[in-house]
């Protein structure tokens, strides 16, 4: 079965039976194996206009891989190009070169899901706001940082890339701990390993199921900070 954004938000909204049913323990993949022809395929395109994660790239995909991995999904990855149109049934995931903070508190904004076309659905990552959350340089690129900053920048980054995807796919979830925290903190971010529940288990379970997700409130954008969610159904963008 091959999982694309517009099979999982379908033209139907979840139910609230659905979205119960969903949140039953699946068992995990094994780590190891043959490929599965069933398991689901999720499509993803790298957008870096700016250049800002240069160096970055290939820790973050791993990640995000690793991930969606652990709930039985694929992701399969290309680089996008800024002057090309946006493919149907595929997330474009932008990295912005843009600090970005919540008014109230001054914490940084990591990342954001505005509220787009079903069929041509984005993801925002806010590079700075990253770095700021790790308490990296202001100005400082993943190519010209130590190895062992650069691997947590890039771990960091994955992170908030698979967050923002879980927020495009199923918006009317609810956040939960670890990886679909309100916040994600540096710990979170730069741990060896991190936990999730239940919102990647549940675009798994919902591509198996074929139980389409709800749609997201118009004009709303789900994003998430440093310490602590802000802007959940906002209805302006920040800029």
């Amino acid at each position: 079965m091959v999982l694309t954004v517009g099979a999982v938000l379908g033209a139907g909204g979840a139910r609230a039976g659905d979205v119960e049913r969903l949140r039953t323990p699946v068992p995990p993949p094994p780590s190891i194996g043959p490929p599965d022809p069933l398991r689901p395929v999720l499509h993803l395109a790298w957008l870096d206009v700016s250049g800002i994660a240069l160096g970055l790239e290939g820790i973050a995909r791993s990640e995000t891989d690793s991930v969606f991995g652990r709930t039985g999904v694929t992701i399969e990855w290309r680089r996008a190009d800024a002057t090309e149109p946006a493919r149907p049934r595929e997330v474009r995931v932008v990295l912005l070169d843009r600090l970005l903070v919540d008014p109230g508190t001054g914490r940084p904004i990591l990342g954001a899901t505005p509220a787009t076309s079903r069929t041509y659905p984005v993801v925002w990552i806010h590079l700075p706001g990253v770095r700021a959350t790790l308490r990296l340089p202001p100005r400082s690129r993943g190519r010209d940082l130590p190895p062992r900053e650069r691997r947590d920048l890039g771990l960091a980054v994955g992170r908030v890339v698979a967050h923002e995807v879980v927020h495009a796919a199923f918006p009317e979830l609810s956040h939960g701990r670890g990886l679909m925290s309100k916040a994600l903190t540096r710990r979170e971010l730069t741990a060896p390993r991190i936990d999730f529940e239940p919102g990647l288990a549940l675009v798994f379970q919902a591509a198996q199921r074929g139980i389409p997700g709800a749609t997201a409130p118009e004009s709303a954008v789900l994003a998430v900070s440093g310490e602590t969610e802000i802007g959940t159904h906002a209805r302006k963008i920040v800029h």
